[in-house]
């Protein structure tokens, strides 16, 4: 691939170096769609760090166009059907159950930089556009942390973020999370369809 200033001037170099980059998103769909015409050339582990990258743009639709991109018959074989399972995982918010396979993953995916960091974004993410307040434990499995490392996690979300963390009955903590359009309908911005009465006068001297 011809080099670009200011970029690695090859595909290996762009997906050893970088964490994901929506701005390297174009090249690495350049060099998934350059294997899909030679499939017999495909090099697996570029197209794994490739596809981990799509993994950490969620919830943007790279990992489905690059999937898109990929011969038929190489997306029911190993690595491919992996992260296939990956994303579906995350497409349905089944963050536990993800965790795990990705524990089980880690071969291929801890070879890119800020992995684990891109889907706890990500579930953070799902979490605010659905729930106002989410149990503790609920929010321990969305991002894999807990114990000492989580108390820290939503001390720091707290001061940046606005989070507020409750204690109800027994000892049990909730997180709230800041309102926003997704998960309170009262803020959203209603488009009123109807005609003001200025709009109306002034349809007056057209029809008469």
């Amino acid at each position: 691939m011809p080099g670009v200033e200011g970029r690695p001037r090859t595909i290996e170099e762009l997906v050893a170096t970088n964490s994901y980059n929506p701005m390297i998103v174009s090249d690495l769909e350049e060099y998934v769609m350059m294997e899909q015409f030679e499939p017999e050339k495909v090099n697996i582990t570029i197209m794994s760090r490739i596809l981990t990258k799509a993994l950490m743009a969620m919830p943007s639709m790279d990992f489905s166009l690059c999937m898109y991109l990929i011969p038929e018959k190489l997306q029911i074989e190993e690595p491919f059907f992996t992260f296939t399972e990956l994303s579906h995982l995350l497409e349905t918010a089944n963050f536990r159950e993800f965790w795990a396979m990705a524990m089980r993953s880690r071969d291929l995916l801890e070879v890119v930089p800020g992995f684990e960091q891109a889907i706890q974004e990500y579930a953070i993410h799902v979490l605010s556009i659905t729930c106002k307040r989410v149990p503790r434990h609920i929010l321990a499995e969305a991002v894999n942390i807990d114990g000492p490392s989580l108390d820290k996690f939503l001390a720091m979300q707290c001061q940046k973020c606005g989070w507020e963390v409750e204690t109800i009955s027994e000892g049990r903590q909730m997180v709230v999370l800041p309102d926003n359009e997704d998960n309170n309908p009262s803020l959203r911005k209603v488009q009123s369809d109807s005609i003001s009465l200025r709009e109306v006068a002034r349809l007056f001297p057209v029809m008469s």
